[in-house]
C-alpha cells in the first residue's frame, strides 16, 4: 500500500524467510502510535483477523508458516503469483489478499510471516480521503471472499494448526 512505510532492512528480513517452498512473506506492521496493526493472521470461522491488533508487543516472536498474509506490504514470488492468476480483479477493496494467501497455498506453496521485518502503516489514508463507501466495500469483498472459500473453513472447524485443504 502507498502508506506503508518499510524499516530499512524489512526486505533483506522478508527474503530470509523466502525458500524454495515459500510463496509469499509478509512482516510486523505498527500503527503510527507504535501498537501493532497486525502480527500475523489467524483463522476464525468464516475468515481470517490480525493478531494482536493493537497491543504493544506481539505473541509471534520468530517468523513461522501461516495460513494468511495482509497484502499492506508482502514479498510475493514472482512464480507463484503468475502460477495462481495473481489477485482476483473482481474483489474492489479488502479480502484480496487472504484470496490471494488460499490460491498460493492450495497449489502448495507456504506463507511466511516474521516479525524481524517491520513496518509503519497509516492505515486507510488515501481510502478514506477518496470518500468511499468503505463498509459496503468491506462487506461486498467479505461476503464474495467467504462464498469462495467457506469449503475450506468448514473443512477446518476445530482444526487448530493451519488449514488443510482437501
Amino acid at each position: 500500500n502507498d502508506d506503508v512505510y518499510l524499516s530499512a532492512n524489512a526486505v533483506e528480513k522478508m527474503k530470509e524467510c523466502m525458500d524454495e517452498k515459500v510463496g509469499a512473506v509478509a512482516h510486523l506492521l505498527r500503527y503510527p502510535n507504535g501498537l501493532t496493526y497486525m502480527a500475523g493472521q489467524k483463522r476464525t470461522a468464516t475468515g481470517f483477523t490480525h493478531v494482536d491488533d493493537h497491543n504493544l508487543t506481539p505473541q509471534i516472536l520468530m517468523p513461522e508458516e501461516v495460513e494468511d498474509l495482509n497484502g499492506a506490504a508482502l514479498l510475493v514470488r514472482r512464480k507463484a503469483f503468475e502460477q495462481v492468476g495473481g489477485f482476483d480483479e473482481g474483489y474492489q477493496f479488502y479480502s484480496e489478499d487472504c484470496d490471494l494467501s488460499m490460491k498460493l497455498r492450495q497449489a502448495g506453496w507456504k506463507l511466511m510471516y516474521t516479525p524481524l521485518a517491520t513496518s509503519i502503516h497509516d492505515c486507510h489514508r488515501e481510502s478514506h480521503s477518496a470518500n468511499l463507501n468503505l463498509v459496503a466495500m468491506m462487506e461486498k469483498s467479505n461476503a464474495r471472499f467467504k462464498e469462495k472459500w467457506q469449503h475450506y473453513f468448514k473443512a477446518n472447524l476445530g482444526n487448530t494448526g493451519l488449514g488443510r485443504f482437501k
